[in-house]
């Protein structure tokens, strides 16, 4: 078996136990190549491809290739060598081993074609993404991946829950799209949510990402929601509830990064933001809405990763993670400020890859009549852009300087981010390059502008619209930020909720745990002291017993009580070892009893 006879999942998985072997620039040579490998196979992959494998006498297949398959793999080995490039100068060798085992579980869930391969990498995918947290070595770190770990362990067993009985019901372990509403099916659409931060489960997202290594929150950026989204998109396109709790989770996204003072957090409540855009796309389930999700994913794993990358590069260099410890850097940091501002700018603006993806969505939620879900996409992209677009830049490098020690990034931090920096304007001008990779890419060409003239100059009302909507977000921000200044402060949302359960559900298994015990313990410790009395009284009763007849012959008279007394004083004071020899006795004589 050959690198290349491997499935690309496969190939990040086996990588990673193999780069922990490696020291030095052998191992980020090799940490670079990987990604190298897996793009040339993605290009060589065909539709009649598979990778069977036996397994709990079952067939199992680990590549499924098509359109939506492979528009993930690309973006998904494309964001890695970005942030394995990135984090060169600061990365551990741990934290290479950790991201390339998760990538490699997120490319073999979007290649699956069953629901055990699938259940399998997921496990994996959470269980390596975890050390990328952990690996920052604080007791935040290690509390925020406690958090993480236990939400997913949840959503990894909901979903567990749900294959076992859809197999049960079906006999099938295909992973495919689910048009039976059931018990099964819901269970499966809970766990896969819950991997995409839908809310009420969405607070592991910003907690946890908040708290990674610096690579690790690039790496984190990309891949767990996204893969969500690419089962949904896979198994529940067309689930009207997926409409309304897409708009929920973008609405909640721009609240809340409205709050944040965190430069890290802020960006995790805007993934959660941009997923709700996917998973309202996925809920319409139309052609062009289930490209759009596919595509606006591509894209938000580009541009997200870009602003990921420039939070870390501020905080590598300055130490400092809050708006209200940041400020002036631009002068400091004048490469990193225009590369963010780039990130930052294609949250929505024309000329960058979010505005003709986001344009995909809002036409396909348009084209099927759903106005109130296209007004308030429409009013929480102003938001976000808000936040992410002007407050996010503005605050780190124009807000008031506090004269922070920093200096500009070091280079492979610069050139990972230039990358990204790069597709992010060049999807935007030539967005064809996206649309032929998508699924249903046929309806995309029909329904969208592909060139740049006809995209720019042909429809430049739809682009001068918008640009008078970021510029009237930009002009409020500018109007109001002063009346509402950023507080060190921190801001609980749904995890107030399990963050009080959790800790009453411990107070309670503790608790119970104990009355258990000391249940057991008592009437252990009874148990035991009855078959200590009955020991201690058997020589005497078996004495009395053989007496019986000397006492009937002899016409003695004496009481039963005082006699048998007399023998336990007896045996107690001169022949205590002999207890246990006679309470031998006794069980023989009763098993023989029972034998004859």
């Amino acid at each position: 078996m050959t690198i290349f006879s491997l499935t690309p999942g496969l190939l990040y998985v086996f990588a990673g136990f193999f780069s922990y072997l490696l020291k030095g620039k052998l191992q980020k040579l090799f940490i670079l190549f990987v990604p190298m490998v897996a793009f040339f196979q993605l290009l060589t992959l065909q539709p009649s491809d598979s990778y069977m494998v036996r397994f709990l006498m079952s067939n199992l297949n680990l590549l499924r290739v098509d359109n939506l398959s492979l528009v993930f793999g690309y973006v998904f080995v494309i964001g890695s060598f970005a942030g394995f490039l990135y984090g060169i100068g600061t990365a551990k060798k741990a934290e290479y081993s950790s991201a390339l085992i998760y990538i490699g579980s997120a490319l073999s869930v979007i290649f699956a074609r069953d629901l055990i391969t699938l259940y399998i990498f997921w496990e994996f995918m959470a269980l390596s993404s975890v050390f990328l947290v952990l690996l920052k070595r604080t007791e935040r770190s290690r509390k925020a991946s406690l958090r993480y770990l236990m939400v997913h362990i949840l959503g990894g067993l909901i979903l567990l829950s749900g294959i076992i009985m859809h197999i049960d019901n079906t006999g099938s372990i295909a992973f495919g799209q689910f048009s039976h509403e059931s018990l099964s099916t819901w269970l499966m659409l809970v766990g896969v949510l819950i991997n995409a931060a839908a809310i009420p489960f969405s607070s592991w997202l910003p907690d946890a990402y908040s708290e990674s290594t610096i690579m690790g929150g690039v790496i984190l950026s990309a891949y767990t929601s996204k893969t969500a989204i690419y089962a949904l998109l896979r198994g529940f396109a067309g689930w009207d509830i997926l409409i309304w709790l897409g708009v929920a989770m973008s609405i909640y996204g721009v609240i809340y990064a409205l709050l944040e003072n965190d430069i890290r957090r802020i960006l995790g409540f805007g993934i959660i933001n941009q997923v709700g855009f996917m998973v309202c796309a996925v809920g319409v389930g139309t052609p062009l809405a289930i490209a759009a999700a596919a595509g606006h994913a591509f894209c938000h794993i580009v541009y997200k990763a870009l602003l990921w990358m420039s939070a870390g590069a501020v905080i590598q260099s300055t130490g400092k993670s809050k708006f209200t410890d940041l400020g002036g850097l631009y002068h400091k940091m004048p490469l990193t400020f225009f590369l963010t501002l780039i990130g930052a700018l294609t949250i929505g603006a024309p000329l960058t890859t979010a505005f003709t993806s986001k344009a995909m969505i809002l036409k396909a939620i348009q084209y099927e009549h759903l106005f109130w879900p296209w007004f308030l996409l429409q009013v929480s992209s102003a938001g976000i852009f808000l936040n992410l677009g002007v407050k996010f830049p503005f605050l780190i490098f124009f807000g008031k300087d506090r004269n922070v020690p920093a200096s500009e990034s070091n280079k492979p931090m610069l050139f990972g981010m230039s990358i990204l920096a790069f597709l992010c304007i060049y999807l935007g001008c030539f967005p064809q390059k996206l649309y032929d990779l998508l699924p249903y890419s046929s309806h995309v060409l029909k329904s969208m502008p592909t060139s740049f003239i006809d995209i720019y100059i042909d429809n430049f009302k739809y682009v001068l619209i918008k640009f008078q909507l970021i510029a009237f977000t930009a002009l409020a921000f500018f109007l109001t930020y002063k009346k509402f200044k950023q507080t060190d402060s921190i801001f609980l949302d749904f995890d107030w909720i399990y963050r009080r359960l959790f800790r009453y559900m411990v107070i309670f298994m503790i608790a119970f745990i104990d009355f258990i015990y000391n249940s057991i313990n008592s009437i252990t410790m009874a148990l035991v002291k009855s078959i200590v009395y009955f020991f201690q009284n058997s020589i005497p009763f078996l004495l009395y017993l053989l007496n019986i007849p000397y006492l009937r012959i002899s016409n003695v008279r004496i009481n039963k009580f005082q006699l048998m007394d007399g023998y336990s004083n007896t045996i107690k004071k001169q022949a205590f070892p002999f207890t246990i020899i006679g309470s031998a006795v006794f069980m023989i004589f009763i098993l023989l009893y029972i034998m004859v």
